[in-house]
């Protein structure tokens, strides 16, 4: 049976924080020490204490109020203290971001597969418009627009990594004139839990189309997709998978998966543009309609070359 006592982890930490805060209360005074102890330990009254110190009210709150904030010093810095002795959390890790911006930019690289996918698709649709590359957001326009601070990696406190290229597309879509067509593509860094690290990076490379103008709907968008997974993998099988909730901006929601040999590999998030965003974006709903849709690279990538390790893209003989 397991048991209800608390883990040895558990108990050792908890002994810790027991000591640390009662060597805080040894810290304190004499006359700030007494009153906290018959208030906070032995559960007396603030007029039970001035009647056992035969001292007024007045002065125990008065030592109270002292001892707390003696003792919030205190306590704090040893918050700080553990704090720096353990290992940050890794989205805030200076040390961690700097490896992760370090990192080989295969885009770069000649004849790498993660190029060869990418000028592909760029190829296959020639009348959209490739933005300018920017791995580092601002952080309160990220935030504006619906980015969740908790999922980023922080450069610092103004600045965040960005998680996916749609951001990118839908800081770029802003104060333009429809039609637009743009497509986003380059690194991206999602901190978390790898499920499946074969097929899995924190830094990997995501390519996003978007389209906003009259009458677009999902079979404008599913024949967009095929044509830019076609002119990658030649003719395909694709299937969509609806999905139960939605993405940040968008509905109609779905995942797109590709036939590989063995079974079906997901490539894609998908979906038809929120109204709201829309309209903070400074187009009429009523008029224009658009969907976005993010490609992972190195899944197409491995697909394309059989590959079954999502690492084998980032060294040799693709990463001198």
């Amino acid at each position: 049976m397991a048991s209800n006592a608390p883990r040895p982890d558990e108990a050792a930490a908890a002994r810790e924080v027991h000591d640390e805060v009662l060597a805080v209360l040894r810290g304190l005074p004499d006359h700030q020490r007494a009153v906290t102890t018959l208030f906070y330990i032995d559960g007396y009254s603030q007029n039970e204490i001035a009647d056992f110190l035969e001292v007024p009210v007045t002065t125990v709150k008065k030592r109270l109020h002292d001892a707390r904030n003696r003792m919030r010093g205190r306590l704090m810095n040893m918050v700080k203290e553990t704090l720096e002795r353990h290992a940050p959390d890794e989205r805030f890790s200076k040390r961690i971001v700097a490896e992760l911006l370090a990192m080989p930019r295969p885009l770069e690289f000649e004849g790498h597969p993660v190029r060869q996918v990418r000028d592909a698709v760029l190829a296959a649709l020639p009348e959209y418009e490739l933005i300018p590359d920017e791995e580092i957001l601002d952080r309160p326009e990220f935030v504006a627009i619906g980015g969740n601070p908790d999922h980023v990696y922080h450069v610092d406190k103004k600045h965040v990594l960005r998680r996916e290229t749609t951001t990118a597309t839908v800081l770029a879509m802003q104060g333009r004139r429809p039609p637009v067509r743009i497509i986003a593509a380059g690194r991206v860094f999602r901190p978390g839990v790898l499920t499946n690290e074969r097929i899995q990076l924190r830094v990997y490379h995501q390519l996003d189309v978007l389209c906003i103008e009259p009458g677009v709907d999902l079979g404008g968008m599913q024949a967009v997709f095929a044509k830019a997974v076609r002119a990658v993998l030649g003719q395909t099988e694709v299937r969509w998978d609806r999905l139960n909730g939605e993405f940040s901006f968008s509905v109609q929601s779905h995942h797109a998966s590709v036939k590989i040999s063995d079974g079906w590999l997901e490539v894609a998030g998908c979906g038809l543009f929120q109204r709201d965003v829309l309209k903070q974006a400074g187009f009429d709903p009523d008029i224009v309609s658009g969907f976005v849709f993010g490609l992972g690279l190195e899944r197409l990538a491995m697909a394309k070359l059989g590959l079954s390790d999502i690492h084998d893209l980032w060294r040799p003989p693709y990463i001198p």
